[in-house]
């Protein structure tokens, strides 16, 4: 991953992060959402970085090129969780990277990143969801060993 650093994001680059976030949302390979990229959600999705930051820096991964950020992975250790859990585990919410950029070997040092930090924590269990047609994701988490458990369905009902 010659050229490629792998840190943790710095508070003054936000919104870089936030530009990341905004591709990934509107990048139709990535998800599925319907995102509307307008203020409220966007200071939302901040504070929730924020709060991640807070927690443990490590949980807010970026892979920069020297000039920019070109990549993010986001995830939570699942301490907070509601419902007890036989294990430790975390949660992989967002992983991207930019389209130009892909190929390159910053997935791959993004997820040894955090499963890395995962381990040193504790974390015996990660989750991490995927839409069922992003090939290229799916190889690189079954890459690190993901198993598929969990089916989700979607139904989409008529107004």
């Amino acid at each position: 991953m010659t050229g490629y650093r792998i840190r943790s994001l710095k508070s003054d680059e936000m919104g870089q992060l936030t530009e990341l976030r905004t591709a990934f949302m509107q990048d139709p390979v990535g998800t599925n959402l319907e995102f509307v990229p307008d203020a409220q959600p966007t200071l939302r999705w901040q504070e929730y970085v924020r709060k991640h930051l807070e927690e443990d820096p490590r949980q807010v991964l970026v892979a920069d090129d020297g000039k920019r950020l070109v990549g993010y992975l986001l995830y939570k250790t699942r301490s907070d969780f509601p419902i007890t859990r036989r294990y430790p585990y975390a949660t992989i919410s967002d992983i991207y990277v930019m389209p130009g950029y892909r190929r390159r070997g910053m997935a791959t040092g993004l997820m040894e990143t955090c499963l890395r930090h995962l381990r040193e924590a504790g974390v015996t269990h990660v989750r991490i969801r995927v839409l069922a047609g992003n090939e290229p994701a799916t190889s690189l988490y079954k890459k690190f060993g993901f198993l598929t458990h969990e089916l989700i369905m979607e139904l989409e009902l008529s107004s």
